[in-house]
């Protein structure tokens, strides 16, 4: 659990924007949930190119050290619990290209 949370924050302390999460009632991923699984997936695929566009589209900076070791730390606990993501949830990050970075008033939009 801590690995979830350290991943979590790691990603919410470097995003440069406001990061939208949609109510667990809601079906599918938003654009930002669908780049979270990809960067787990992409770490856990060794897929280094697909790691850094989709922290980049995710976080809206390249400031992506501390997301890349949390990453692949969860990826790697992941995996070793059994549960290992297929490559075909590495999204293309270019259509998620970020839409510009503004100062948030709220970390977690709903």
């Amino acid at each position: 659990m801590a690995t979830f949370l350290s991943w979590g924050l790691a990603i919410e302390c470097t995003a440069v924007r406001p990061l939208v999460v949609l109510p667990l009632t809601c079906e599918g991923l938003s654009r930002d949930e669908c780049l979270a699984v990809s960067l787990v997936a992409a770490a856990q695929h060794q897929h280094c190119p697909a790691l850094r566009a989709c922290a980049a589209a995710l976080l809206g900076t390249a400031d992506d050290g501390r997301v890349f070791e949390t990453s692949r730390i969860l990826a790697g606990r992941l995996a070793d619990s059994g549960a290992r993501l297929d490559a075909d949830r590495i999204v293309e990050a270019a259509r998620f290209e970020a839409r510009g970075a503004t100062a948030p008033t709220s970390r977690l939009v709903h």
